[in-house]
């Protein structure tokens, strides 16, 4: 019974236009899949979708295509094409094709996910990173973002890239205790958390530095107090020193000792990951 009356409205429903149509079906009226021709199918997906869009996104209205050009999308032929479309079906494929003209988020901090990104860290040292881990490498951006904006707000100058990436060399993001003795997300020691305690009058702790947060902070400040040292020049030297030592640092410049191949492959890390670096 209930089929015979959908298609005696469709029926009905065949004079109008599909603008009128698409309401009946968001309002749930009738079924969308009842509609045996495929053109008048995705003639009603477009207008459906142009319905939803202002509904759930009005900003965006005047950048929403035209009918006739929605009725092209590839998205919406496929929609158009299946028999049995649910209404989460419908809906999911309006939200896949709403976020094609929604204004991308600004990117503010590399990501290991870029295209090449691992393979230019793999081929200094294989097996660095691994692919089937990238959520973890990325999981703290929110935290290292957080660390450098509150950094700002008290007037540092913090870079997001550059935390990041002294966390992925040091730690690959899975801050532990290492068989030296450093720790957490920066790999450091509890003298010198105190040395940086008492130059900028922190509190950071050594439980602390395993919370990307407070490690992003640290590290920034840790940088900061390398970089005052008389043997650094760059940001080669403040990845070396921070590495090896600012004395290390000064006795290699010198010509009194050679280069540990760790030391060397963090400059190369470092400047392969450069490369991606958003600020």
């Amino acid at each position: 019974m209930r089929a015979k009356f959908v298609n005696e409205s469709l029926d009905r429903f065949a004079l109008l236009d599909n603008d009128f149509l698409a309401e009946n079906v968001l309002n749930e009226k009738l079924d969308i899949n009842t509609i045996a021709n495929k053109s008048k199918k995705l003639g009603v997906l477009a207008s459906m979708f142009l319905m939803f869009a202002v509904g759930k996104a009005p900003e965006l209205q005047s950048k929403l295509p035209s009918k006739d050009k929605l009725e092209n999308s590839p998205l919406m032929i496929n929609m158009a094409e299946e028999d049995h479309l649910s209404r989460d079906d419908v809906f999911n494929g309006f939200e896949d094709i709403l976020n094609l003209y929604k204004p991308k988020e600004e990117k503010r901090i590399m990501s290991v996910a870029d295209e090449g990104f691992i393979d230019s860290v793999n081929d200094i040292q294989p097996g660095r990173l691994d692919s089937t881990n990238i959520e973890r490498y990325d999981k703290f951006d929110n935290e290292i973002l957080s660390a450098v904006d509150t950094l700002n707000a008290k007037g540092e100058d913090a870079n997001a890239d550059f935390i990041k990436a002294i966390m992925l060399i040091e730690t690959g993001m899975n801050p532990v205790k290492n068989k030296w003795g450093f720790e957490g997300f920066p790999q450091t020691k509890q003298w010198l958390i105190d040395a940086v305690n008492k130059k900028y009058d922190t509190k950071f702790t050594l439980k602390g530095i395993y919370n990307a947060y407070e490690a992003a902070q640290f590290i920034h400040y840790f940088v900061k107090m390398i970089e005052k040292n008389g043997n650094v020049d760059s940001l080669e030297d403040v990845i070396i020193a921070y590495n090896w030592g600012t004395g290390n640092l000064g006795k290699w410049k010198r010509g009194e000792k050679d280069l540990p191949l760790q030391s060397s492959n963090y400059v190369k890390f470092l400047n392969a990951m450069q490369t991606y670096f958003v600020s």
